[in-house]
């Protein structure tokens, strides 16, 4: 019996393309036995022949088998779905094993008109099972804080702040939180606004990590001296600088590496949520906060007077572009100089707040600010109206932007030596192949083996962010890139790889083939090789439906090499 995706997407051995029908099976699968009459109203409540387009949808789900049991007048769900085992591995208390299963949000990404009550039971089922992965986190994040794991810890805890489809957090679980969160966490600042918001301006001080926690292990910060050198030479044109990159290719460690170059350069930050694109100007008032409390922190601050009743006004004030113009005037006043700024995660800006920034920035180029920018975000996430005006920044001169490119042999043994010392030249050239160089990959991979205390022989991607920002990135391809990286994934002998032979085999025009090549090399997702990574083909397989894998493998098996094989990237 096929098993049923409803976390991160919604499918079921690909015979189904329509996702209503599917939704319907997911809906009779958790909900149980349901009256045909019921079903009809509650999917097409404005429909004047509802049971009709009932039987319609029925007969579209034949093609997966027995799938449904009826009887007079009800119908009822054979299949089983992920979401059962979700739940089911966090009712016998396994968090981790339910982490493993949690693909993303409860029917992400669906695209069907609903009514009233079908989007409310949708909702209510996102926000239900999301609430359950972030209670996950938070006891693996206590779990590994007991243990000493201080870097897995802020992982987790991380995480569950950042879910997609959680209700906001309550106080017990801000509490907890807030005891999980590292002091030097990005997201320590956010949430130590939602304390305050949920527990009112009267609040004493939101609760610390114990003082005993063991600090983070420092990770050395390798492979990015040649970046690092090209970016100060653009702050120092007052440019704005895009660091572009995927989740866990180091665009946190760019800030970090930069920072001791900075000298006594006035500097602040910010970083962007998930949440922020929904509402206009949010991101606004999220960076004006933090750069209030930038402000009102530093050991310089012996503001004057009127700067401090400034501050106060402003932070009281809800946020509009001639707010915010208010505070960049302040800056220019607080730090006559110039100073650098760094915003994390540019791709969750609002619409609103991102056009606006483009304004000030052109506005502030052409009339010689002497402050500098650092944008960091992941280009796979950034929208078109988004990286148009980017591109026009980089077109009229005022700005530039950095890709960052994998990690060499020896970046990845520097930073193999600090997890493992001692480790192999055989290991680490596994290493190498394993992870394409992917700073994020190594670093999951090491941590793993540091706690087992080797690397083992199979490597894989343990589960947690890394694996899920890949399964992530992975989901957002679609049409002849998806197929033709899953078919390489699945490790066809070079010999038999060629363009003719991929078009042949995935039935498509060979133009498609190599266009399709093509943007998967633009995006990273192939190696030198023309190949995708090993943990990058974990992944793409992992997330394979079993009628899809098998009908490729069947179609690999009996079409000979055509023409002659060819490097494809």
């Amino acid at each position: 019996m096929p098993a049923l995706r409803t976390l991160g997407e919604l499918s079921v051995g690909g015979a189904v393309q329509r996702p209503k029908p599917l939704l319907l099976l997911a809906y009779l699968s958790l909900e149980g036995r349901q009256s045909r009459a019921r079903l009809a109203r509650l999917f097409w409540p404005e429909s004047r022949n509802a049971l009709n387009s009932l039987a319609q949808h029925l007969i579209r789900l034949r093609p997966l088998g027995a799938v449904l049991r009826e009887g007079p007048g009800w119908l009822e769900a054979t299949v089983t779905t992920d979401a059962h085992l979700f739940r089911d591995r966090l009712t016998a208390g396994d968090a981790r094993g339910a982490l493993d299963v949690y693909g993303g949000e409860f029917l992400c990404g669906l695209d069907v008109p609903l009514g009233a009550e079908l989007e409310d039971w949708l909702l209510g089922t996102r926000e239900a099972l999301a609430g359950g992965a972030r209670a996950a986190h938070l006891t693996l994040a206590e779990a590994a804080r007991d243990g000493g794991r201080s870097a897995e810890a802020a992982r987790h805890a991380e995480a569950a702040f950042t879910l997609p489809g959680a209700a906001p957090l309550e106080e017990p679980e801000l509490r907890r939180l807030l005891t999980l969160l590292p002091l030097h966490s990005p997201l320590r600042g956010a949430a130590t606004r939602e304390w305050r918001e949920v527990r009112g301006p009267l609040l004493l001080a939101p609760p610390r990590p114990p003082q005993d926690t063991p600090a983070r292990p420092e990770v050395p910060i390798v492979g990015l001296d040649d970046l690092i050198a090209r970016v100060l030479d653009s702050l120092e044109a007052r440019k704005v600088v895009f660091i572009s990159g995927e989740a866990g290719s180091g665009k946190s460690a760019v800030w970090a590496a930069l920072r001791p170059h900075l000298g006594g350069v006035p500097c602040t930050s910010s970083v962007a949520l998930p949440g922020d694109a929904a509402a206009p100007l949010s991101t606004y008032q999220r960076t004006v906060d933090d750069l209030l409390r930038d402000l009102r922190a530093r050991p310089c601050a012996g503001l004057p007077s009127a700067v401090e009743s400034r501050l106060r006004t402003l932070s009281a004030q809800p946020v509009t572009p001639d707010t915010f113009a208010a505070v960049v005037a302040l800056l220019a006043e607080v730090f006559p100089r110039g100073g650098v700024g760094w915003t994390d995660d540019f791709h969750h800006w609002d619409a609103a707040s991102h056009a606006f920034a483009v304004h000030l920035t052109q506005r502030a180029w052409l009339e010689g600010s002497r402050h500098s920018v650092l944008v960091a975000y992941r280009p796979d996430e950034l929208g078109k109206p988004y990286r148009a005006r980017n591109a026009a920044l980089v077109d009229a001169g005022a700005a530039v932007e950095f890709r960052l490119p994998p990690l060499g042999r020896e970046a990845c043994e520097a930073l193999a030596q600090h997890f493992l010392p001692g480790v192999r030249d055989a290991q680490l050239d596994a290493l190498h192949r394993f992870s394409g160089g992917h700073p994020g990959v190594l670093r999951a991979v090491l941590e793993d083996a540091r706690a087992r205390g080797d690397l083992p022989e199979a490597l894989l991607v343990p589960p947690g962010p890394t694996r899920d920002g890949l399964a992530r990135r992975i989901g957002s391809v679609r049409g002849a890139p998806l197929d033709v990286l899953r078919v390489l994934a699945l490790g066809v002998p070079p010999g038999q790889l060629s363009v003719p032979w991929l078009a042949a085999l995935l039935d498509r025009p060979e133009r498609a083939v190599l266009d399709a090549v093509e943007a998967l090399t633009q995006g990273g997702w192939l190696t030198r090789a023309g190949l995708p990574s090993g943990a990058l083909a974990q992944v793409v397989l992992d997330g394979l439906p079993d009628l899809t894998g098998a009908h490729l493998r069947a179609r690999i098996a009996a079409l000979p090499a055509h023409g002659s094989a060819v490097t494809l990237h």
